[in-house]
């Protein structure tokens, strides 16, 4: 990677538990998208996931300035929310058979 690549954290950055450490390697070339800030892991992809399907890249900030905390933003509007891949055959009888199991394991 070149020196002066810019690094995007995808994770929280709320805590210094990936921050710290990067942020000592990458220093002010280590960015995360701004939106992130106050979201969960789930509320995250979401944001991620409607950003891919649409096209568009998400505003990024450096880590080492942003305000790390902050209020929890408005929920994803639902009618938005990325459909998931139709299951093929194989896996929709799979997914039965794995259902079975647990209820079967689940009798006394």
């Amino acid at each position: 990677m070149p020196s002066d690549a810019a690094v995007v954290l995808l994770g929280s950055i709320a805590t210094d538990k990936y921050c710290g450490v990067l942020l000592e390697i990458f220093g002010e070339r280590l960015l995360f998208p701004s939106a992130f800030v106050g979201r969960g892991d789930m509320s995250r992809g979401g944001l991620l996931l409607r950003a891919a399907r649409d096209g568009r890249e998400l505003d990024y900030a450096p880590v080492a300035t942003a305000v790390r905390h902050g209020p929890r933003p408005a929920k994803l509007d639902p009618s938005t929310r990325v459909p998931a891949e139709p299951e093929s055959p194989t896996e929709r009888q799979l997914s039965r058979t794995l259902r079975t199991t647990r209820r079967i394991s689940d009798m006394p």
